[in-house]
This record gives C-alpha cells, sequence and structure tokens, in this order.
C-alpha cells in the first residue's frame, strides 16, 4: 500500500492504482520541488525521454546538473537532495519524466534505513503531497515519480520498481546506456575525484583518505558548480575554500599554475547555521557518542522508531554511512538499548551498549559483529556509560536504574572488583577522568546528589554534591587549570570544582525546560560548555565567566543527546532527538575581536585612512568593524555607539573633511577614519539610501530615495531640489551610487524590482535601458575603476539578494564580461559575467585606483575580498 497526501486529506490506495495513467492524477502543480526524506546519503537524478514514431528513447540525464526545465541539486547544511521541475518549460519533446532515488554503493539498502518519505511541494515552498515508500528491502534505487506527457496534459504516478544493482539496474532497465557522473556529497571518494579535476591532477589511490577541511570547502559549492563555466572552477573552489578556512586547499588552488577568473584574498565566513543532518528522521534518539575508527571521526547513535532501532554509526566529517546497524540486543528488538560508548579493545575500535535488561555487549566499530559475549552483573536498565584508565588499561563504567555502578576490564572483557553502592535512586548519568593523579569516576542520580568515586578501589572521594532535583547529565574537565564538573538539575547548569565540591562561579541560566544533555569541550581556543534541552535548544556557555557566547541554536524538538569529537582540527558536537545532526562548535564560536560579525553583515566601504587603504563593515551586532584590506585583519577594535544594526557604512567628504559614516536605525555617526573617534552628534534625519555626489564647481548634491519608489536629487548649497523626482522604479529603492558614466555624472539606483537604473544628475534623465539580470532585490552598488593604458575603465558591481555580485559596463549598459566588450578585451581583462557567493549579498565595495582592481562583499554569512586580475594572470574562460 501507499499513502498518498495531498494537503491536508490523506488517501491510502493499492500498488496497482497508482501506477494506472487516469487524469485523476494530474500533477499537483505546474512547478515541483521533489526531495527524499528518511535514509542518509540518497540522491536524485531525472531521466527524460522523448517520444519517437515507434518508441521512447533516453533523450537526458539531469543529476547534480540543469536543462531546461529540470534541476537537480546537491544537499548543503544538512539539506536532502531536491529536484526542481517546471513542467512549462521542460522541451516540447520530452514525453516522460522518471525521477529516482538511489544510495552509495557499500552502505545498507533502502530495506536497513529509515522508509524513503517522498515529499513535493510547489514553488514557494508549500507541501502538495507526500507519500513513504515502506515495501523497499534489498534496493539500492528506486523510481520515486514518474511523469508522462498524455495528449499535451501531464500525468503523474507514484514509483514502485526498485533495483537492487542501484542506480546501474535502473538505467539498463530503462535503455540508458551512460549514467551520470557519480559524484555525490556524501561519497568522499567521490570528492576526491572532483577536486583533483578542478585542481588538474590525477586521481589519488582509492584508499588514500581526504581530510575533513576539503570535504567541507568542497561541500560549500559542489551546488554551484553545476551551473556555472567549467572554466570558474577553480575559482569558485578557491572561494569556498577560503571560506571554510581550508587553507591548504587554498594554496594548492594558487599553486596549480592554472589562471583564475578571480581570486580570493581572504574570507570572514560564518555559516548561518553550519548544521548538517547526519540521520533522520527517527522516532527518537536515545544516545550518542563519538569515537576514532580506522584514523577517522565517526559518530555513533542508538535510534529508536518503526524500521530504524538499532546503532548506526557514519563518518563525522563526510555524514556517509558506514553500515553498521546492529540489532543484537533481545534479538531484533534494540529499542532496549540505552547507552553507548567508544574504547579501544585488543589494538581496534569499539562499541559499548548498555540495555533495558542491564547487559553489556560489545561490538566491533568497522562493521558491528559482535565481540566477545555478553556482560551481565545489573539486574536494572543500564542507564549510562563512561569509558576511563586503570594503569593504562581502560575500563568502562556503568551506571544503572538499580543506584549501583560497575567497572568492566575492556581489554579481558569481564568485571572489575564489587559493585560500587552510595545513590538512593537510578544512576543516570556517568563521566571519568583523573583526578590529582588518581582515574575516578563521576556520577548523578535521581537522588540529586553528585558523588566522585576512586576507580581503582571503587571507595568515595570527597563529599557528595547535592542538587535540587534529579542529575540529568554532566561531565568532569579541566578550566582555567583546575578539575571541574558539569552537572545539570532541570534547567539548571552548575559547575563545582572537582577536588573541593565548592562552586566555581553561578549557575548557567537560559534554559527553559529540563537540560538533557551536556559535554565540556574545548573549540576556538576557549573551554566551552554545549547543553541541549527540553525546550528545543543547543545552547554554548563560557565556564570560566558562567557567559553564554552565542544566541541559542533553535531546533522543532528537544535535544536529548549530544556527544563531542574532532573532525580534522574543528571540534563538532554530534546531538539529536528526532534525527542526528552535526554542528561546527568552532564556526558559533568564532571570536568577537575578529573582522567576522556575530551577525549578518549589512554595509560595507573602502576609505583611506593614515594615508593609507582601508575597510569598514557594519553589521546586526550593532558594530562598525575597520579591517587591513588585504589581510582581513582587523585594524582597530570593533566602532561601537550604534544602538541597532548598523545598515550603512561609506567614506565621504563632509564640509570638505574625510568622514567615515555610518547608519542605523538609529540615525547616522560620523567618525574621524584617524582617531576613529566619533565626530559630533549623530543625525536622525538620515537617509538610509542616500548618496552624496559633489560637482566640478563644487556643489555638494545628497540624492536619496522617496517612498513613492523615485528619487530626489537635493542641492545642500542652494537648499533646494535641484530637479523633479527621478522616476522609473516600480519597487523601493535600496541602494545608490554616484559615477561617471558615458561622460556625464551619474548615479546609480537599485531596487525590489530586481534591476538598476543609471540617471543622469544634472539633467534627471535616464541613462539607457535598466540593468536586468539579478533574481532578486538588488541591495548594494559601487562604481570601480580597472587600470588601462589609455587610463581607467569604469564598471559598476551589484550585490543582490539571489546571492549574486553582477559586474557591468555603465557605458554600454550590458555585462562588464570580456566576449560582449571590446573595452575590457583591448585592455586585457577577462570578466565574469556573475560571481555566485551562495548567501544573500547585502552590499559592494570596489577599491579605489591606483590599486589592484578589487571588490569586497558583505553577505548573509560575512565578508569576502576578491580581486580582479588583469590580462597577464587571467585567461579566456566562458
Amino acid at each position: 500500500m501507499n499513502e498518498l497526501r495531498l494537503g491536508r486529506v490523506v488517501v491510502v490506495v493499492a500498488t496497482l492504482e497508482l501506477v494506472r495513467w487516469s487524469s485523476a492524477h494530474e500533477p499537483p502543480a505546474r512547478r515541483l520541488a521533489v526531495t527524499v526524506h528518511g535514509p542518509p546519503g540518497v540522491a536524485l537524478s531525472a531521466l527524460l525521454f522523448r517520444r519517437t514514431t515507434t518508441a521512447e528513447v533516453p533523450a537526458g540525464i539531469v543529476r547534480a546538473s540543469q536543462v531546461p526545465g529540470a534541476r537537480s541539486r546537491r544537499p548543503a547544511g544538512g539539506q536532502p537532495w531536491r529536484l526542481d521541475l517546471d513542467l512549462d518549460w521542460l522541451p516540447t519533446e520530452v514525453a516522460r519524466v522518471v525521477i529516482a532515488a538511489d544510495l552509495p554503493a557499500g552502505g545498507p539498502p533502502f530495506g536497513k534505513l529509515p522508509a524513503p518519505v517522498v515529499r513535493l511541494a510547489d514553488h514557494r515552498g508549500v507541501p502538495v503531497a507526500e507519500y513513504a515508500m515502506t515495501w523497499l528491502t534489498t534496493e539500492y534505487a528506486v523510481v520515486t515519480v514518474e511523469l508522462h506527457r498524455v495528449d499535451g496534459r501531464w500525468r503523474m504516478r507514484t514509483g514502485s520498481d526498485g533495483y537492487a544493482d542501484g542506480l546501474a539496474g535502473l538505467a539498463a532497465a530503462h535503455h540508458v546506456d551512460e549514467l551520470p557522473d557519480a559524484d555525490r556529497a556524501d561519497d568522499a571518494s567521490a570528492i576526491r575525484r572532483a577536486v583533483a579535476r578542478i585542481l588538474g591532477r590525477a586521481p589519488a589511490p582509492a584508499g588514500d583518505r581526504i581530510d575533513a577541511a576539503t570535504v567541507t570547502a568542497y561541500r560549500h559549492v559542489q551546488d554551484r558548480l553545476a551551473e556555472v563555466p567549467e572554466g570558474h572552477h577553480p575559482a569558485y573552489l578557491h572561494l569556498a575554500a577560503r571560506c571554510t578556512g581550508a587553507g591548504a586547499l587554498a594554496d594548492a588552488v594558487a599553486a596549480t599554475g592554472r589562471r583564475l577568473a578571480w581570486r580570493t584574498d581572504w574570507a570572514a565566513w560564518r555559516s548561518p547555521l553550519p548544521d548538517t543532518t547526519l540521520y533522520g528522521p527517527v522516532g527518537h534518539v536515545g544516545a550518542l557518542a563519538c569515537g576514532e575508527a580506522d584514523g577517522r571521526m565517526v559518530a555513533a547513535a542508538v535510534a529508536h522508531g518503526v524500521s530504524v532501532s538499532g546503532v548506526h554509526v557514519w563518518d563525522a566529517a563526510t555524514g556517509a554511512p558506514l553500515g553498521f546497524d546492529q540489532a543484537g540486543h533481545l534479538g531484533p528488538d534494540a529499542d532496549n538499548v540505552l547507552a553507548i560508548a567508544f574504547a579501544e579493545h585488543a589494538g581496534r575500535t569499539v562499541i559499548l551498549t548498555g540495555d533495558l535488561t542491564g547487559t553489556l555487549r560489545m561490538w566491533d566499530a568497522g562493521g558491528g559483529a559482535p565481540v566477545g559475549d555478553p556482560l551481565i552483573g545489573h539486574r536494572a536498565p543500564v542507564r549510562a556509560l563512561a569509558v576511563g584508565h586503570i594503569d593504562g588499561r581502560p575500563v568502562v563504567v556503568s551506571g544503572a536504574a538499580d543506584g549501583t555502578l560497575r567497572r568492566w576490564d575492556v581489554a579481558a572483557w569481564r568485571p572489575v572488583g564489587d559493585p560500587i553502592t552510595g545513590h538512593a535512586g537510578r544512576v543516570r548519568a556517568l563521566a571519568a577522568g583523573a583526578l590529582g593523579g588518581r582515574p575516578v569516576a563521576v556520577s548523578g542520580g535521581d537522588d540529586g546528589m553528585v558523588r566522585v568515586w576512586d576507580l581503582a578501589t571503587g571507595q568515595p572521594v570527597g563529599q557528595p554534591t547535592r542538587h535540587d532535583g534529579p542529575v540529568c547529565a554532566l561531565a568532569f574537565g579541566v578550566t582555567a587549570g583546575r578539575p571541574v564538573i558539569v552537572s545539570a538539575d532541570g534547567p539548571l547548569v552548575r559547575i563545582h570544582h572537582a577536588d573541593t565540591g565548592q562552586p566555581a562561579g553561578r549557575p548557567l541560566t537560559g534554559h527553559t525546560d529540563a537540560v538533557l544533555a551536556l559535554a565540556l569541550t574545548e573549540a576556538g581556543g576557549r573551554p566551552v560548555v554545549v547543553t541541549g534541552g527540553a525546550d528545543a535548544t543547543l545552547r554554548l556557555w563560557d565556564p570560566t565567566t558562567g557567559a553564554a557566547l552565542r544566541e541559542p541554536v533553535r531546533h522543532t524538538a528537544p535535544v536529548t543527546s549530544l556527544a563531542v569529537g574532532r573532525v580534522g582540527e574543528r571540534t563538532v558536537v554530534v546531538h539529536g532527538r528526532d534525527a542526528v545532526r552535526r554542528i561546527d562548535l568552532e564556526a558559533l564560536v568564532e571570536p568577537a575581536a575578529s573582522a567576522t560579525h556575530t551577525g549578518e553583515v549589512y554595509a560595507v566601504a573602502y576609505g583611506m585612512r593614515h594615508g593609507r587603504v582601508f575597510l569598514a563593515t557594519g553589521g546586526q551586532d550593532r558594530t562598525v568593524r575597520v579591517l587591513d584590506p588585504d589581510t582581513g585583519v582587523p585594524l582597530a577594535p570593533p566602532l561601537t555607539g550604534h544602538d541597532d544594526a548598523v545598515l550603512d557604512v561609506r567614506f565621504e567628504l563632509v564640509s570638505g573633511v574625510p568622514a567615515l559614516l555610518t547608519g542605523g536605525a538609529d540615525g547616522q555617526r560620523a567618525w574621524d577614519p584617524d582617531s576613529l573617534r566619533e565626530a559630533g552628534d549623530p543625525d536622525t534625519n538620515w537617509q538610509p539610501t542616500g548618496t552624496n555626489c559633489q560637482l566640478p564647481d563644487g556643489r555638494q548634491l545628497y540624492a536619496f530615495g522617496l517612498p513613492d519608489f523615485g528619487v530626489a536629487v537635493f542641492d545642500m548649497n542652494r537648499r533646494a531640489a535641484l530637479h523633479g523626482p527621478l522616476r522609473g522604479h516600480t519597487a523601493p529603492i535600496r541602494a545608490m551610487a554616484p559615477g561617471p558614466v558615458r561622460g556625464r555624472i551619474a548615479i546609480a539606483t537599485g531596487s525590489d524590482d530586481n534591476t538598476i537604473r543609471l540617471w543622469d544628475v544634472l539633467s534627471g534623465e535616464p541613462i539607457g535601458e535598466p540593468l536586468v539580470g539579478h533574481l532578486g532585490p538588488v541591495w548594494g552598488l559601487s562604481f570601480g575603476a580597472l587600470p588601462a593604458p589609455n587610463g581607467l575603465l569604469w564598471i559598476l558591481a551589484s550585490a543582490s539578494s539571489d546571492g549574486t555580485v553582477r559586474l557591468w559596463d555603465p557605458d554600454t549598459g550590458g555585462p562588464a564580461h570580456t566576449t560582449e566588450d571590446d573595452a575590457l578585451r583591448a585592455a586585457g581583462y577577462d570578466l565574469p559575467r556573475r560571481i555566485d557567493l551562495g548567501a544573500p549579498a547585502y552590499g559592494v565595495a570596489c577599491a579605489p585606483p591606483p590599486g589592484p582592481p578589487r571588490l569586497a562583499v558583505v553577505t548573509a554569512a560575512g565578508t569576502v575580498a576578491i580581486r580582479v586580475p588583469d590580462g597577464t594572470e587571467v585567461g579566456r574562460t566562458a
């Protein structure tokens, strides 16, 4: 049976009924977005067929690419693979579309994973249909949706055909000879091949590992690579390496000797939410752990729910499943597993689990095979596990609902000593470490007590620490050179000195419901406490000050479990409840004293300070940053004073004196660019889209946007309008910049109508036709000059909510692209039509001449500085 949801109506129909073509199964929308949820690592492809007089023949395959009317996009940021269809734009010869989902070879088939849920949404993202494919067993590929053009009208049916030999079997069944490139986001070997191809190298041997930083960088840009000319791939990879901090990859791109369409000098980039879904959705994530196996960081989770119960393991860097799906506890009923930990046994990594029956089991982390016999000792469910060492030998401590702790020698796989007693209720949380040179275990339970035990003797150490309620989570570590215990009872997080039991500061407050999981780790060069709660938030704290390090990361379900690990040089947090997610902790705790604002960056401008060029940015965090334009290194502490977000930054003459002007909802402030001290009082009449323009006769003009979408030009010397409003835009004006156009003094205006218009300032007449190309509002404009043999060539740069920067020739009114611009070609320039940054672009600034042609762009994710090489550095690219 298939379950088909249309809006809020749920219809259950038999498979045989679904496969019939009928008018009852018209597509629910003309523009569809297809996604598949549940199994990790699913890719989507569209097979297109055209009709001949005798048969249907293959017309093309869309996979991580696009054709008119169809586009397949790799996942990014934890999102599922997505396939977009526009039935009105598909070529008329296309008669049938088969949308297939497939899994990577070597992993588990669909039957071993959560049942795939196919979701269809319209072009606005509104869900229009959903159904689960619950019948799959050994298949690695399946048809999810099929559309057929009948008498000029499209019909749709759900898929049912599955193939155990994967996409190759599906292609053979449909007489498709050539498969698409199998590069996928969850396949590290495919990423290695793709990077080698861009770098112009031979692929590394299959056994070689790819570093996590390269994986992250490639994933950052892989969706865009399918949409841009291949000649620009090295430039996009260089951009991604700078944005993600993959310095070695950036150097490798630069060292290839290949000519880049542009070079990224630096990037102060922070992902809006560096969150990746490793697995899910599932019914419930019971426990999580991170460990190292075969030289890579892996994450393991206990998942509960229909068809997904068991212990599942993934590569924490790539998110690829490792094929471990163990249901050994009480036969197929793996819902009994409650606790999990990693350890070393006989030179290999093993996974330890504890269950409802009080049994401990050991599994090979490399494949899931059981190691040794089950250990039975507890007479109640095992709720927690922690691994420590006695005389260099790994020992696992188990805590159970009977209030006892037991120790087990991992190497010999046998009990150590007698049970440890002391708790008056269930033991809920455990940690292990060293205190004063001796190994200890720390336990917390329903009796509200946190107790420290000598791991070798089983005797208590010091006095227990009393809490106001059950202790659901705890961690043991070192901060400021002293061992501490971090514990949670209800919404409070407490920190105590482990050697004295005394509080180390006030409790951490902020959660509005019980804290269910926590960890103590280090990220960004500082200690960090990570907490997850029933209030569906993940929070980060500085344990030395008790301060929150950032706004909470919010989810749609309680955070019931978490673990920390290292992927390359970065600390990550794996957490979950209804899914397993990975967050880059380093990105969340980036030091504030850097080029990276703690929120979105809205404005940027170049200026002069002490005779040298500087770069200034303003953002959501109400600060202005003054940076070295070549490196992005701060030249001074952030400028503070604004009471709201800084929406505008510019460097202009005010009464003949250079000034750094910054504007926000609280008005415009002026700063001395040399001393960086505020000059005068804020101007509360400031207009956010205004710009100054000086005429050759010394007159100062001020132009600003009007509520009716016009532009007013005001003569500041005569205190009167220069002429009537400039009209043409059909939506609010968001950006404005002065510059030369065809030898005239002009201003450029950008609007929510997605267009740019050029105006003669003196006459008020439009210059040429509107500049069209952006797919979203134009939020930033800047004129720049390129050195040329006969003087300067002027270009106009624009930034848009569509995530792109476009370069225009203001004289011709077209793109500043060499193949279309004789002046650029003669001067040796080869500029791209656009640069896709992958995040909404709020502002752009061109560096002043005579320096190298550079521009800086600010986006929802940070700031990036780009250099446009001249003809000696860049080749002819499409």
